[in-house]
């Protein structure tokens, strides 16, 4: 790893929204072949009659490999490099694929949920370069992360706009497309909008940066404020989320969430960044906001995780409690370690974040391989 960090440092110092030597018509040409892959990728059930399950097992691939590919490719990285992260893509799409097409246990599901989230994280490391070992460019991938989400979700709108302007249309010359149009324009179009967006996202960063601070300060005190509520209620009506599975479920929802919320307000609620990327200043509210969030989260995580605990001593363990259990206990300590720096020292808290990340990998590839391979055995 560190020879991969060395070989990679020369051409990944700089940001990877800076200047580069591949010129904006090579990168249109890349960013074209891939979304025509990718929408003959999205077709093939339509085509070839391939089961539905298609998708479930192989959407994080025709997702993420491109933008993967695209990052690699940009940074100029070793060939070494991209036959490793070949093996990688070869291998996880044969594992994938030789799950059951019902997907009707409990680790086929688990491996469908977590795959695409360990394809995130390697594609994670293309866009840093191999500079894994650099805070500032992990926490620029969480960010390029939220602008991607933000950007990809403007197209959806634009697109759902489309669509209802395209059928509404056609009905009034009485011709029903619905099904044809779903099945291949918008099908396609939901595929290819990924890495159409992260290209936009790279070049122009500055059209989400304008619209990410706006989310984040109307989010953070709403979220605060409904988990307070919360709270204050669960007292009186007294009910634990142990009986209901669904409830928990909510729960582990909400910690994902908090957690990408904290992230995503830390590092668009600064004032400035020193040379290493650290924070040199945060708003003393907006501190005190975050500070406040990630208390009540700690308390939630520590509600859900009782209630956990008390599953798998009731009932024993499943896959999808260990996956549940994990997961919960590393939101937890990565909390308590943002809670206790933005008390001590909030410039260094998103990168209690980023010290995280490799964890989080390693926990996606556990519960998508592994967990698969222990409980079916």
């Amino acid at each position: 790893m560190d020879n991969l960090s060395k070989q990679t440092e020369s051409a990944s110092g700089a940001s990877i929204y800076e200047a580069h030597p591949y010129s904006s018509k090579s990168e249109i040409i890349f960013v074209s072949i891939a979304a025509a892959i990718i929408i003959f990728l999205a077709q093939l059930p339509n085509i070839f009659g391939i089961d539905q399950s298609y998708y479930a097992k192989n959407c994080s691939f025709i997702i993420f490999l491109p933008i993967t590919a695209f990052f690699l490719w940009k940074n100029r990285m070793h060939k070494t490099v991209f036959i490793l992260y070949a093996v990688l893509a070869i291998g996880s799409i044969a594992f994938m694929n030789m799950l059951p097409n019902a997907l009707d246990t409990d680790t086929s599901v688990l491996s469908c949920i977590h795959i695409p989230l360990f394809m995130w994280a390697l594609t994670g490391i293309a866009f840093t370069g191999g500079n894994i070992r650099n805070y500032e460019k992990r926490i620029d991938y969480l960010k390029f992360s939220a602008n991607l989400l933000i950007m990809t979700g403007l197209f959806f709108i634009a697109g759902m706009i489309l669509s209802l302007m395209t059928i509404g249309l056609f009905e009034i010359s009485s011709m029903r497309l619905e099904d044809e149009y779903f099945k291949y324009v918008v099908l396609s179009g939901a595929f290819a909008i990924p890495v159409v967006a992260s290209y936009i996202v790279v070049k122009n960063p500055q059209i989400v940066n304008n619209i990410a601070p706006v989310i984040a300060k109307v989010f953070t005190p709403l979220v605060s404020a409904t988990l307070i509520i919360y709270l204050v209620a669960s007292l009186f009506v007294g009910q634990a989320p142990t009986a209901h599975r669904g409830t928990l479920l909510i729960y582990n929802l909400l910690l994902i969430g908090v957690m990408a919320l904290i992230l995503f307000s830390i590092t668009t609620g600064e004032k400035s960044r020193t040379a290493s990327g650290n924070i040199r200043h945060l708003d003393k509210w907006w501190r005190i906001m975050l500070t406040v969030l990630s208390a009540i989260t700690i308390i939630i995580n520590f509600i859900a995780l009782n209630a956990i605990v008390f599953r798998i001593v009731e009932w024993g363990a499943t896959p999808n409690r260990i996956a549940v259990i994990g997961s919960n206990i590393l939101i937890l300590i990565n909390l308590i370690m943002v809670f206790y720096k933005l008390l001590t020292k909030p410039e260094h808290t998103a990168d209690s974040i980023a010290k995280f990340l490799p964890i989080y990998t390693l926990w996606f590839f556990i519960v998508t391989f592994v967990v698969f391979a222990v409980f079916s055995i």
